[in-house]
């Protein structure tokens, strides 16, 4: 939907098709608005070099608002921020505490990880109980195909996944809350991988689910990853003790 206001000559702004409107003239602006100056505005240059309008911070809230996109796992969310381009490369916040707590996840977090991949390769799916994790990911540069998987304990979509393609072009985000099982298979020459951690790590508490488990039939672009000797190894869901699985609590509660 556009956001609209009367302001410096501006009558809108349509973020789907990026294009600004004004009394007099209708153009065509970048798909991704410049940065902000000192003030808080956001400078918009219109059909010719001399015309533009400013944006007033009181504005900025109809356009540096990400996008929230709920999948059919309860809890798991694909989160589009906002990228701020230039000739120089990019800035975006990839967490903001009141802006991240809106869409339902957590106000802290016991870990940060990075890891680097090759392509071809695929981690997962993996899962940590007790001290369970709610993972926020995002590809820094390659791309991956992500996925979640829902073993939570009496959850209506248990067995279910959902996957999406994560790049450091868009760099768009997958939330994974905990209770759900997650991987990754490589799509690009190689993958800089960043997630933040609910809590943290415990070689004792980690285990997982095979990636090809039949019942869970997750449609994975490859099929011949290069995978660790331990995820080779990990069991099918249907042998994994109920016990060892958290209760599903509605999908919402950051953990």
């Amino acid at each position: 939907m556009a956001a609209r206001w009367v302001e410096a000559g501006v009558e809108a702004v349509d973020r789907s098709l990026h294009i600004v409107s004004t009394p007099t003239r209708r153009a065509r602006i970048a798909p991704v608005l410049p940065a902000p100056d000192r003030r808080g505005r956001i400078a918009l240059v219109l059909s010719a070099p001399d015309h533009f309008a400013w944006i007033a911070p009181t504005r900025l809230a109809n356009i540096r608002r990400m996008n929230v996109i709920e999948t059919e796992v309860p809890g798991v969310l694909v989160i589009e921020p906002n990228v701020f381009r230039d000739p120089r490369g990019y800035f975006l916040e990839t967490w903001r505490d009141e802006r991240y707590a809106e869409a339902g996840l957590p106000s802290s977090w016991a870990q940060d990880n990075v890891s680097r991949s090759s392509m071809g390769v695929l981690r997962g799916l993996h899962i940590q109980n007790p001290h369970p994790q709610g993972k926020l990911v995002t590809v820094l540069h390659g791309s991956v195909w992500d996925v979640a998987v829902d073993i939570r304990r009496g959850s209506p979509t248990f067995g279910h996944w959902t996957g999406v393609e994560l790049d450091g072009d868009s760099l768009r985000q997958f939330w994974v809350p905990a209770g759900c099982a997650h991987g990754f298979v490589v799509l690009s020459d190689d993958v800089i991988f960043s997630y933040k951690c609910t809590d943290r790590y415990d070689r004792d508490a980690e285990f997982g689910v095979r990636w090809d488990d039949p019942d869970i039939g997750i449609d994975w672009p490859v099929s011949d990853p290069l995978l660790s000797e331990k995820d080779a190894a990990l069991p099918l869901l249907k042998d994994i003790d109920p016990d060892r699985l958290m209760p599903f609590d509605g999908g919402l509660k950051p953990r």
